[in-house]
């Protein structure tokens, strides 16, 4: 199964407001003036980065589709059931995690 390109990033948005959310603080400056202040946590600034590499990447990686025909082709390519278990799980997991954040967001 192959997760969507719209669904990773979908993910990474909810997860990203989260944690600015979360980084947000509201401190008393002197004289009792509050003032704001945003910080990104350092699991922030990560994703932000893995984010930007993989808007990078195409949505279809020519070599790994030429390479996939070619070992099908040949009869060398071969996947357990188990591989393709994890990966149905893996997807109704974003599948559960999009709704979730759509119902919270």
């Amino acid at each position: 199964m192959k997760i969507s390109t719209n669904q990773v990033a979908t993910i990474l948005r909810m997860y990203h407001r989260t944690t600015l959310e979360k980084a947000k603080e509201v401190k008393p400056a002197m004289g009792g003036v509050r003032q704001d202040r945003v910080s990104l946590s350092n699991s922030a600034m990560e994703i932000n980065k893995y984010a930007r590499r993989y808007r990078e990447v195409p949505a279809i990686r020519e070599q790994l589709v030429e390479d996939l025909k070619h070992r099908t082709q040949s009869g060398t390519y071969h996947i357990q059931g188990s591989t393709i278990v994890e990966k149905m799980f893996s997807r109704e997991m974003v599948d559960f995690l999009i709704e979730r954040g759509e119902e919270q967001g």
